[in-house]
């Protein structure tokens, strides 16, 4: 997490932990993670299931794994990201991706309500029937444990043996299915806008130096402000800046932008 992270402690958390909501001055569990000193046997595992199944799908390995991981959840803080790093991570080292080559599946997961509800959904597919199972033996103490990597948490679960067959052998199926349908989504729609997006910035790039030569700097500027709908304004401060720039060169600038990104049929 680097030296601007807030928690204190790195490493493998040594504390319980649960992802849920407070609502009412009550918690409310979603999911409860497996204890601490199970968490390094579990990463364990994840590094055996790897090392077993090489040369097997590249996707359901990256699923199981990077699904596993998160509901390990071995860490303080930084799960989800190292989960989505798990899959680029699993996918290049197996050749299904090149080694320049990073998919921006974060964007597919979070594109809109929707997405983020499928993900949200998928992650049930094992904690919901978790909860339903052990929700009866979590309850919360009237003061919280101070625990060894500095978390306080007042959370007590009296039977972890009742977990550990969920945690240790839960059904991946539905995350590999999720998974595939996320690879494409990221290759066939975001990974596609922005190629476009990059052409159309490379060809508004060229017709604006065809209008007036300008280092790549004041170019990019320049497609800033009219892909956001600024220009009036940005085009004020670059005129004031650049004061060479005519009212008819701007306006001549702003139509070469918006001709470039003109979607074509």
């Amino acid at each position: 997490m680097g030296d601007t992270a807030l928690i204190p402690y790195s490493g493998y958390r040594k504390s319980p932990v649960f992802v849920g909501q407070t609502t009412h001055h009550s918690q409310v569990v979603h999911y409860l993670a497996p204890p601490a000193e199970d968490v390094a046997a579990m990463l364990e595992g994840i590094e055996i299931f790897l090392d077993r199944t090489q040369h097997q799908s590249p996707i359901m390995r990256a699923a199981i794994a990077s699904f596993g991981f998160v509901y390990v959840h071995p860490l303080i803080d930084g799960n989800g990201r190292v989960h989505r790093f798990l899959i680029n991570d699993i996918l290049r080292r197996d050749g299904a991706t090149s080694q320049d080559v990073i998919l921006p599946v974060s964007v597919a997961i979070n594109d809109d309500p929707t997405s983020r509800r499928a993900y949200d959904d998928v992650l049930d597919k094992i904690s919901a029937p978790l909860m339903s199972q052990i929700r009866s033996h979590i309850s919360f103490a009237s003061k919280p444990t101070i625990y060894p990597d500095g978390v306080e948490s007042d959370l007590i679960f009296s039977d972890e043996d009742l977990a550990r067959p969920t945690w240790r052998y839960a059904n991946y199926v539905p995350h590999v299915i999720y998974l595939a349908d996320i690879i494409n989504t990221t290759i066939v729609h975001h990974m596609r806008d922005e190629a476009l997006y990059l052409r159309n910035h490379d060809n508004a790039r060229l017709d604006l130096k065809e209008i007036c030569e300008m280092p790549d700097r004041l170019a990019d500027e320049i497609i800033r402000s009219v892909t956001a709908n600024d220009e009036a304004s940005v085009g004020r401060k670059l005129r004031r800046n650049y004061p060479r720039i005519t009212d008819e060169m701007w306006a001549s600038f702003v139509k070469a932008v918006r001709d470039a990104f003109v979607p074509r049929g």
